[in-house]
């Protein structure tokens, strides 16, 4: 059975890289994108995915408070943020909103299935390039 993904950003071309991405792995299913927090939010409440994939920076709800929103009417739900923000004051922001996985976008290839893949095993990543 694959494992369902939301994805939120409010960049179409990353929403379409990423899903394509995701949908030729083994195992995940992208069942819905979103490009605002609020909406984003709906999805995952509507679809109720087993990972959510947000970044910081979004209309209408931040990512912070999408990630809180989503944790705290979808405790199931694993959240890992896919971001281009890199130093550790956001890494522990995401962490403390209910996140378990934190990815960069500039190193998303190589992290992003990993980080989904822990995530699914209740494990935390965090990209090895994020700023010590």
């Amino acid at each position: 059975m694959n494992k369902t993904v939301v994805i939120i950003d409010v960049n179409h071309e990353i929403l379409a890289y990423f899903s394509d991405m995701i949908h030729s792995a083994d195992g995940f299913e992208v069942v819905g994108t979103a490009h605002d927090g609020e909406s984003g939010i709906e999805c995952v409440l509507r679809l109720m995915p087993h990972l959510t994939i947000l970044d910081f920076h979004m209309p209408l709800k931040n990512g912070l408070e999408a990630a809180r929103a989503i944790k705290s009417k979808a405790s199931y739900a694993a959240i890992v943020f896919l971001t281009e923000q890199h130093r550790r004051p956001y890494v522990r922001a995401a962490m403390e909103s209910g996140a378990i996985g934190y990815v960069l976008k500039s190193s998303a290839n190589e992290d992003l299935l990993p980080a989904l893949h822990a995530a699914m095993n209740g494990q935390q990543y965090i990209s090895p390039a994020v700023e010590k």
